[in-house]
C-alpha cells in the first residue's frame, strides 16, 4: 500500500515535471512590440531669398535755359536823307553832268565796274571780275561776274540778271556811241572808244580808237569817271 502510494506520488511528480517542461520548451509568445513614434522632422523654413532694392535712376537736372537778353530799345523808325541832288535822271550815265553822275555809286545805290582798294590802291572787282587790256592796247575786255541782279526790278522787263549787254550799254550811254551825252567824261569816252560790244553774256569789250592812259584808269574803276552799270 505504501508502495503504491509512493508510486502515485512520482507519477505525480512526473507529470508536473513534463508539465513544466513542456511549458518552458513551448513556442515563446511573441513579445506586442509598442509602436514607435516616428519623429517627425520639422523642416527648416527656407530661407526667404533676399530681393535687391532697385537701383535708383539717377536724375537728369534739365539743362537751364540761358536767358535771351532782349536787345536794348533804341530809336525806330525810318530815316530820310536830305542831299541837294540824287544823281542822274533815271540812272543813266548819259543825262548826268558832274558831278551828280557820281552821286549813285558813291551813295552804294549802283556799281561800277571795278573799284580801287584805298590802302594798296590795287582794282578789287564788282560787276566785272577782270578787266584786260590788249598788248597791241586795241581793246579792253571785262569779264561780268555772274549772277548779278538789278534791284527793283520788273519781271516785265525780262531777265533781271546783269550782263555784258548791260555793261556795253552803259559805256556806250557814256559817251562812247552818244554824241549827245553830257557824262563828265563824254568827250573823252568819244575819243578813246569806238561802240562797246557784248562778246557773250558775260564778256564786254571795248575797241580802242586813241589809247589814253588816265581815260582808261578812269573808266574801268569806281572813284574815277567809271559808268554805273544800267540798262536800255
Amino acid at each position: 500500500m505504501r508502495s503504491l502510494i509512493k508510486a502515485k506520488a512520482l507519477l505525480g511528480f512526473l507529470v508536473f515535471g513534463v508539465l513544466v517542461v513542456a511549458l518552458a520548451c513551448g513556442p515563446a509568445a511573441t513579445p506586442t512590440l509598442r509602436p514607435t513614434a516616428t519623429p517627425t522632422r520639422i523642416s527648416e523654413p527656407a530661407a526667404t531669398p533676399t530681393v535687391a532694392a532697385p537701383t535708383a535712376t539717377p536724375t537728369v537736372a534739365a539743362p537751364t535755359a540761358t536767358p535771351t537778353t532782349a536787345p536794348a530799345a533804341g530809336p525806330k523808325g525810318t530815316l530820310t536823307v536830305v542831299v541837294p541832288d540824287v544823281g542822274t535822271p533815271l540812272f543813266t550815265n548819259g543825262k548826268g553832268a558832274y558831278p551828280v553822275n557820281r552821286y549813285h555809286w558813291a551813295f552804294g545805290i549802283t556799281e561800277t565796274p571795278t573799284t580801287l582798294e584805298p590802302v594798296t590802291h590795287k582794282f578789287l572787282p564788282m560787276v566785272a571780275d577782270s578787266w584786260e587790256l590788249a598788248p597791241d592796247l586795241s581793246k579792253v575786255t571785262l569779264k561780268i561776274h555772274p549772277g548779278i541782279k538789278f534791284n527793283n526790278w520788273n519781271p516785265q522787263w525780262g531777265d533781271a540778271e546783269v550782263t555784258a549787254e548791260d555793261v556795253a550799254y552803259s559805256y556806250n550811254d557814256a559817251g562812247a556811241d552818244n554824241s549827245a551825252s553830257v557824262h563828265d567824261d563824254a568827250g573823252e569816252y568819244a575819243d578813246m572808244y569806238n561802240k562797246w560790244v557784248a562778246l557773250d553774256k558775260y564778256t564786254a569789250q571795248g575797241p580802242v580808237d586813241k589809247y589814253r592812259f588816265d581815260i582808261l584808269y578812269f573808266s574801268i574803276i569806281q572813284g574815277g569817271s567809271a559808268p554805273s552799270i544800267s540798262t536800255s
